[in-house]
This record gives C-alpha cells, sequence and structure tokens, in this order.
C-alpha cells in the first residue's frame, strides 16, 4: 500500500471515529466500527513490525471509545493481536497486551479467553525468569477455569502453579495444590513437598510411588538408590524430577538433612 492511499485510509478512518458537536450530533453519529476496520487493514498490510502494532493500537483504542460491551469484546481481540505480534520483539509491550485483552475478557464473562492470556503472560514472563509474577497470572487461569465445565482446564491450571510453587521453594504450598487434586501422581508430588518441607507425612500413595516413599522415608544409601532407580526406569513429569533431584541433592552425604 503506497504512502498516498494510507494516509487517505488514515484521515477516513480519523473522520468515521470523530464526535460532532451540537447541533451536528443530532444527524451524525461516530461508526467506531468502520474506523477500527480501517486501521487493522492498514496493521495487516504492515510489515514493519513496529508500524503494523501502532495501527493495531489505534483499531483498539477506537473500539474502547465505544461504551458498548461487544465494542470492550473486540478491543480485546485485537489486543490479544498485538500480543501475538510483539512476543518475539517486544514481550513488556505483548504483557501489557495481554493483560488489557485478558482484564476486558473477565470484566464481561469471556472467562476461557481470559484464561488464554493470562497463560501467555505467565509464559511470557516465565521465559524471562520472572517467576512470582508469572505465579500471579497463573493464579488468575486457574479462577477463570472455576466453572463447572471446565474441570480438565482447572485441573492443569492448578498443576501449573503448583509447578511454579516449586520454582519458588514455596514446597508446603504446592502440597496443598497437590492433595486437593488427589491423583496418585499428585499424592506422590505432596509427599515429596513435604519431606522437603521436613513435615510428617501420612499420604496415601499406590504402586511404584509408594515404594519409593518408603525408601526416602527411610533415607540415607536406600534412599538414595531407590531415587536413582525410579528415575532410570520411569517416565516422569517435568515436576515429579524437580521434586526427586532436589531430595537426592538432599541425600547427598555433605548435605543429607532430609
Amino acid at each position: 500500500m503506497d504512502v498516498e492511499l494510507k494516509e487517505r485510509k488514515v484521515k477516513e478512518a480519523e473522520r468515521l471515529r470523530k464526535k460532532r458537536s451540537f447541533p451536528f450530533s443530532l444527524f451524525y453519529h461516530p461508526d467506531y466500527y468502520a474506523s477500527a476496520e480501517i486501521f487493522m487493514q492498514l496493521g495487516n498490510s504492515e510489515d514493519d513490525v513496529e508500524k503494523k502494532v501502532e495501527y493495531y493500537e489505534e483499531a483498539a483504542k477506537t473500539h474502547e471509545m465505544d461504551d458498548g460491551e461487544y465494542s470492550k469484546y473486540l478491543a480485546s481481540q485485537v489486543y490479544e493481536k498485538i500480543g501475538e505480534t510483539c512476543e518475539q520483539t517486544n514481550k513488556r509491550k505483548a504483557v501489557d497486551a495481554y493483560t488489557k485483552s485478558g482484564e476486558y475478557s473477565k470484566r464481561y464473562g469471556r472467562d476461557s479467553l481470559a484464561a488464554i492470556c493470562f497463560q501467555r503472560i505467565s509464559s511470557l514472563l516465565k521465559s524471562e525468569n520472572e517467576i512470582e509474577a508469572a505465579y500471579t497470572y497463573l493464579t488468575k487461569v486457574v479462577e477463570c477455569y472455576s466453572g463447572s465445565g471446565w474441570k480438565h482446564h482447572r485441573i492443569k491450571a492448578m498443576k501449573d502453579v503448583a509447578e511454579t510453587c516449586i520454582e519458588l521453594k514455596r514446597y508446603g504450598e504446592a502440597s496443598k495444590i497437590y492433595i486437593k487434586l488427589n491423583g496418585n501422581m499428585d499424592l506422590f508430588c505432596a509427599f515429596l513437598c513435604q519431606m522437603i518441607e521436613g513435615v510428617p507425612t501420612d499420604l496415601q500413595v499406590s504402586g511404584d510411588e509408594e515404594k519409593l516413599c518408603k525408601a526416602i522415608e527411610e533415607g540415607g544409601d536406600k534412599a538414595m538408590n531407590a531415587i536413582n532407580e525410579y528415575m532410570l526406569t520411569h517416565a516422569m513429569s517435568r515436576e515429579v524430577k524437580m521434586l526427586l533431584e532436589i531430595i537426592l541433592s538432599r541425600l547427598q552425604p555433605e548435605n543429607d538433612i532430609l
């Protein structure tokens, strides 16, 4: 799209969203939707990411000028697109855009869309080693999936929060989450967290995990050998591997504090 055509389209978009003063306001109402669509078209035609985002931001701002709920939904969609566009080039701007999108979606009852944005934010923050901030957004994901129709999504979100608690060394909090989840591997993770915390545990774990729990409780070489064997012979989730490595490290003669 040549420069002259872009300038004409920008002027048209600005004209469409402009409010008129009385008495012209009686006969003319801004067309925010048409204006925002022009800005979106301009953004889509741009190869330069920074310029593309500027047009998208104008589109979002235009939708926000309208008081209607649907316009706020459209603004949330544009902010989500800004987030997607900026993920590789400007993570901070991506986080800000996803935050606006998520907040709009949550405010107007589109919880699943909000959860997607908050999940993306947490991933971006983790990639920047901002684990505490990522934790905050992951708890928002859990809140978004509180409805009865989102059981499996909520379980996944709770596991993500628990794993992040482990990264933050909040083993007690992680343990409580795993106990709520109540699957065998969840209770196994809860047991490992409690062992790291040094608190008594009476969790009922079954299978190979039960045998390993008993060995860990005995401590010493038996615990170390059992952990090493388990890690060699079992496929493990990231959180199980993290917890076992922590316990294994603490069982080393120079660190034996279990």
